[in-house]
C-alpha cells in the first residue's frame, strides 16, 4: 500500500508500490516541487527484485527547455518539418511504409471560394525512392528511434509542466530481473510539506467524557493521496539545507616543511669493512682481492656549495 509519513516539522517520507509483469518497463514519473526537488533527488532509494535503467532523470532549474517544442495547433506539420531525417513508418490506407522523412511539401487546395493551405509528407524510403503522402491520406505517423520518441516524449511533459510551472517531475524506468509479477517500492523524502496540527474533541455520553485527538494534515504536493495510508509523527527528525551554489573557500594550516636552521658539513672518515678482515682471516686469497676492491676504503667530504670525492 502507498504511504506518507508526515513528522511534525514539514518533512514527509513517500512509499510507493508498482507490480510489474513480464518483465516489461515500467517509467514512473513523481511530481516534485521545485523547492523540494533536491531533498526528493538525494533521498530518493528502490527497493526489489529490479533494475534501474539509468539514474533518475528530471529537469534542471533554470535550464534551457527549447530543445524541441511542438507546435499543438500543426502537429504533423511541425514535426514533420523538425524532425527531418528522423526514421518513420507511414500508415496510408492498408500499406505501411518505412523510411527517412525528409521534410513537407505545402500547397493551396481550393474548396469553392476558399483556399486552403494543405502539404505533402516527403520520405525516402527503404528502397531510396522519394514518396510523398498527403496529409488527409495518413492514417498514422511513427517515429520508429527510441531516441527521437524519447525527446517527443520530453517535450510533450515539459508542455503538460507549464500548468504548475514551479514543479518538474523526476523520471525513473524500472526493469524487472526475473519473470512473472515482480512487485518494487520507490522511497523518498520531501522536505518544506507544512507541518501537520492537532485538533482535540471532548465529548460527553451518559455521563462518561471522551476525549479525543485528531491530526490535521494539508496536502501541498502536486499530487492526489488517493488509496494513501498517511501516518504523522510528533518527533523532528533531523533535516538542514544548504547552499551549493555559493562558494565558500576553506583555510588550510600552514606547516613549515623546511627548516629554518641549515645542517652543518657531514664528514666521513676511513673505515675498514669488517667483511674484509674476516676474507683475510679465512685465508681465501682468491676472492680477498675481489672483496677488497669492491669495499675499498674511500674519503668523502662535503663542503656546503663545492662536493670533493677522493
Amino acid at each position: 500500500m502507498n504511504s506518507v509519513k508526515l513528522y511534525s516539522n514539514g518533512t514527509g517520507v513517500f512509499d510507493r508500490v508498482y507490480t510489474i509483469r513480464n518483465r516489461e518497463p515500467l517509467t514512473v514519473s513523481i511530481p516534485i516541487r521545485n523547492d523540494s526537488l533536491d531533498e526528493a533527488v538525494a533521498s530518493i532509494g528502490v527497493f526489489g527484485d529490479v533494475s534501474l535503467t539509468e539514474p533518475p532523470s528530471y529537469t534542471p532549474l533554470g535550464s534551457d527547455t527549447s530543445t524541441l517544442e511542438i507546435n499543438p495547433d500543426d502537429v504533423t506539420r511541425d514535426l514533420a518539418t523538425k524532425l527531418r531525417g528522423a526514421r518513420v513508418a507511414i500508415k496510408v490506407g492498408g500499406e505501411t511504409v518505412s523510411g527517412r522523412i525528409a521534410g513537407i511539401q505545402a500547397f493551396n487546395e481550393t474548396a469553392g471560394e476558399h483556399l486552403i493551405e494543405r502539404f505533402h509528407v516527403a520520405l525516402f524510403d527503404d528502397s531510396g525512392a522519394l514518396r510523398t503522402f498527403a496529409d488527409r491520406e495518413i492514417a498514422a505517423l511513427t517515429f520508429t528511434e527510441e531516441s527521437v520518441q524519447t525527446e517527443i516524449d520530453k517535450a510533450l511533459q515539459r508542455a503538460f509542466e507549464t500548468i504548475k510551472p514551479n514543479s518538474t517531475f523526476v523520471n525513473l524506468t524500472l526493469v524487472p530481473n526475473r519473470d512473472g509479477e515482480v512487485e518494487t517500492r520507490i522511497q523518498y523524502a520531501v522536505a518544506q510539506l507544512g507541518a501537520w496540527k492537532i485538533s482535540y474533541r471532548l465529548r460527553g455520553l451518559e455521563g462518561k467524557w471522551e476525549l479525543e485527538g485528531q491530526a490535521v494534515v494539508d496536502n501541498s504536493t502536486d499530487e492526489p493521496w488517493n488509496d494513501v495510508l498517511v501516518s504523522v509523527v510528533s518527533g523532528s527528525p533531523i533535516s538542514f539545507a544548504t547552499d551549493l551554489a555559493e562558494i565558500r573557500p576553506v583555510r588550510r594550516s600552514r606547516v613549515n616543511v623546511v627548516s629554518d636552521q641549515a645542517l652543518d658539513a657531514v664528514m666521513l672518515e676511513d673505515a675498514e669493512p669488517q667483511f674484509l678482515l674476516e676474507a683475510e682471516e679465512r685465508g681465501n686469497v682468491a676472492s680477498a682481492p675481489a672483496i677488497a676492491g669492491r669495499a675499498a676504503p674511500c674519503r668523502e667530504e662535503h663542503w656546503p656549495g663545492t662536493q670533493q670525492e677522493v
